[in-house]
């Protein structure tokens, strides 16, 4: 059996601690989108990593309000309903913050990066309701935030507890940018909403509200009609609307009390359940969040620290070599030279036209190979095999190989190496073989 009541008190804890979250994530976001502005990088990597933080905050926040809309409707009814579901990239949001991006020194950027982040984090909430409410049977209606929304909205919270399937509610999420209405869940007539009133937002949508005719462009470009639920110009509903009257009904909503002592205690003490879940939702998002920015600023640094060339690597062609050559091979040049300080190592110009070495030391060109590069993979002797084998074939007979990024033990390298170096096809065509692993260089031929 469901409990008696979900009082006002115990909706609007839950939203509250809903939009609070919401607030956060932005203004989490916001924090380190301005470190990464002030950067030094180029404006490409800035935006590059200013979409993957953005990715990340909303799916951290997102996962956080889907575990407090789990939690609360769990505590409503005294059903356990399994755990929230993990979303990538569900409601558009990586869209949004793309169309958002593109107007770039507009006072509108960072406001709709806000609209988008947040309207995520509801969603999120929302979608977690309504998997609850198939599952355990309930139904579930749109509950409008504030005394006043859009038409359609309106129209929508005026049908009531309807909605049994999400196929049935259609996209029940959000219809449009910056939606922010909830989805409650009833389990039977006997749970009363005593803020929620679906008869006074149907009067609405009657009284003030019309069926049109729009022109939708679909993804293909080709247009189409579709049938749009509207507030008829100049009606009391469409003026309110149109001046954000919300807050004024949200207060008069907060004056709504408790019936008795009893009830207003058990009320408090479920209120700050729910908060207490919301803050240590936001310290487990506020932790994968320094993560996160620590790695990003870690990028920045290496980022910076590759730009300078060693001392004791030569470059003859007036920086064409070094500009010329990528991230992870300037970062085995500028470890080999450590290891070795003595040994200065020329680094060849890599024109496209010619088959080239990759760099001169002691006199002698060497192939430089780094299997695994852009890889998550342990890697095996197939990969060493490929890394000699393509530089035999270009009659390469001096080879360093790079193993930094192979997590094969050292056994497991050893065995390999023993076989492939008496090999007539690999080993016996090399002149010298060597190798960087853990910050040594060893020569096995």
């Amino acid at each position: 059996m469901p409990k008696e009541i979900f009082s006002v008190v115990n909706v609007d804890t839950y939203q509250k601690n809903l939009t609070d979250l919401a607030n956060k994530s932005y203004n989490t976001y916001k924090q380190a989108y301005i470190e990464i502005s002030n950067s030094s990088v180029d404006d490409a990597t800035k935006q590059a990593m200013q979409r993957d933080l953005f990715k990340e905050t909303c799916l951290a926040f997102g996962n956080q309000a889907a575990t407090l809309a789990n939690y609360t409707w769990n505590t409503v009814y005294d059903t356990q309903i399994a755990n929230p579901r993990i979303h990538s990239d569900a409601f558009g949001v990586m869209k949004d913050f793309d169309e958002a991006m593109s107007k770039v020194g507009t006072n509108r950027q960072l406001i709709d990066l806000r609209s988008a982040m947040l309207r995520y984090v509801r969603c999120r909430a929302n979608d977690e309701t309504i998997r609850y409410s198939e599952k355990a049977g309930n139904v579930f209606a749109r509950k409008v935030r504030g005394g006043i929304t859009c038409a359609f909205c309106t129209m929508l919270a005026g049908r009531g507890f309807i909605y049994s399937t999400r196929a049935k509610a259609g996209a029940f999420n959000s219809y449009h940018r910056g939606c922010d209405c909830l989805v409650i869940s009833r389990k039977d007539a006997k749970t009363k909403f005593k803020d929620y009133d679906p008869e006074y937002y149907r009067k609405i949508a009657e009284r003030d509200g019309e069926w049109v005719d729009v022109t939708r462009t679909l993804p293909d470009g080709t247009e189409k009609t579709v049938p749009w639920f509207k507030f008829k110009k100049g009606s009391e509903a469409q003026i309110a609307y149109q001046a954000k009257q919300n807050a004024q009904r949200a207060e008069a909503r907060e004056a709504v009390k408790a019936e008795s002592a009893k009830e207003t205690a058990r009320v408090k003490a479920e209120a700050e359940k729910a908060t207490r879940i919301a803050q240590q939702a936001e310290a487990k998002a506020a932790k994968a969040l320094k993560v996160l920015k620590a790695k990003a600023k870690e990028e920045i640094k290496i980022k910076e620290l590759l730009k300078i060339k060693p001392a004791n690597v030569i470059d003859n062609t007036g920086g064409k070599a070094w500009a010329g050559i990528n991230d992870d091979e300037r970062k085995f040049y500028i470890e080999a030279v450590k290891i070795m300080p003595d040994v200065k190592i020329e680094i060849i110009y890599n024109d496209p036209t010619k088959r080239t070495d990759d760099f001169i030391m002691g006199g002698v060109k060497y192939e430089l190979k780094q299997p695994g590069v852009g890889k998550d993979s342990k890697g095996n002797l197939d990969t060493l095999t490929n890394a000699i084998g393509s530089a035999t074939k270009k009659n390469k007979r001096n080879v360093m190989l790079d193993l930094t990024y192979i997590k094969m033990s050292r056994k497991e390298l050893d065995d390999g190496f023993r076989g492939l170096l008496k090999s007539p096809h690999y080993g016996k065509k090399l002149d010298s073989l060597g190798i960087m692993l853990n910050g040594v260089i060893e020569w096995l031929k």
